[in-house]
């Protein structure tokens, strides 16, 4: 009777299977670091706009609730500032249009070099005379 034959092969991966598996995880793991790195980018970048803006709206309504014969005590140029952690350049500019009218421009320049400055432009007016709001006039 012949010998049976045995089957030598043995269970596990093969070496190329190692290799492919290896790779197709290399490529895996490379593309997240990519997906994390432009999250943290992007939640840098969103960090920054709120406080330019939250900077800006500040500003605008600090003018805004200004008095008027005050406005006109304010100085154009710019101003380097710090709200909490942002530094920030603003350049204000107020020009008289009419006796009773300013027009008022806030521009909030980032220190970041790599954020654009954005910028407000309100008018105020003195309100006229026999109304409510007319306490000085």
């Amino acid at each position: 009777m012949p010998a049976k034959r045995r089957s030598r092969r043995r269970g596990g991966f093969s070496l190329a299977e190692v290799i492919i598996a290896l790779t197709v995880l290399s490529v895996a793991m490379m593309l997240l670091a990519r997906l994390s790195y432009l999250v943290s980018q992007s939640g840098r970048t969103n960090d920054l706009v709120a406080k330019r803006n939250a900077a800006l709206a500040q500003e605008a309504g600090r003018f805004g609730v200004m008095g008027f014969t005050d406005i006109a005590k304010q100085s154009s140029g710019s101003t380097l500032m710090l709200v909490g952690d942002f530094t920030f350049t603003r350049r204000l500019t107020i020009t008289a249009t009419k006796s009773n009218w300013y027009t008022i421009k806030v521009v909030v320049a980032p220190q970041a070099s790599e954020f654009r400055a954005d910028s407000v432009t309100f008018s105020r007016t003195r309100p006229g005379t026999g109304t409510t709001l007319c306490i000085t006039c």
